[in-house]
């Protein structure tokens, strides 16, 4: 089995504890046969003092494989693979902007922030926002407020083709309809209505982080 310089370093160890703790540096291989080789052992001493019939010699070696086999088979970690998904921002059409907002929000403190980001066909950063907000009431009132902002700066600056992009499926429903129009929200809906064209996409995140930067990795 190749253990004789294993067996030489854990005879000159001091203590049981300074024994375990030299096995647990070994390499796995040399690790799994010392510690099958070990549990037969002890396995067999148990067996002589209660007066049971011990295995012999070859029967000895071949339990002592098959436990390094098995336990080599299955208990050896395996390799943990990353899946990288890769997440590319898709520019808009020429001519237009495509507006990216992002809010957060903290249960406990009711406080959180927004933030929004514009960028043209060439992916140039036409503006981008961020700022801190208080007495929020929920996350939909982070996203509602993000958008609101993001749409005012647009307005602000001439932009009058917006193509808006959005990770929150609430407020992507609250848009398309006027369920919400009479809620607390219902005025930063009515706000945030605008008179050009525009359309709304979803985009699906795979980070549950949920901050206002996160935005910036569309």
């Amino acid at each position: 089995m190749q253990l004789d310089n294993v067996r030489d370093e854990l005879m000159s160890c001091h203590g049981p504890l300074r024994v375990l703790q030299r096995i647990m540096q070994l390499p796995y291989d040399q690790k799994m046969k010392t510690v099958a080789l070990l549990w037969c052992w002890w396995s067999e001493r148990n067996k002589e003092n209660h007066n049971q019939k011990r295995l012999a010699d070859g029967e000895f070696q071949f339990l002592v494989t098959r436990h390094i086999n098995e336990w080599v088979q299955f208990y050896k970690p395996k390799p943990v693979q990353k899946v990288c998904t890769a997440r590319r921002w898709i520019p808009p059409p020429e001519n237009f902007v495509k507006l990216n907002t992002d809010g957060a929000f903290m249960e406990q403190s009711h406080s959180g922030g927004w933030g929004a980001i514009a960028r043209d066909y060439m992916e140039e950063i036409v503006f981008a926002a961020a700022r801190s907000a208080q007495h929020l009431s929920d996350a939909l009132h982070a996203e509602t407020m993000a958008l609101q902002n993001g749409l005012r700066i647009a307005d602000q600056m001439g932009i009058g083709r917006v193509i808006i992009s959005t990770d929150s499926q609430v407020l992507k429903s609250a848009l398309e309809c006027s369920g919400l129009d009479h809620s607390c929200l219902g005025q930063l809906f009515l706000i945030s209505s605008i008179n050009w064209p525009w359309s709304l996409l979803t985009t699906k995140l795979n980070s549950a982080r949920g901050n206002v930067t996160s935005m910036l990795m569309f």
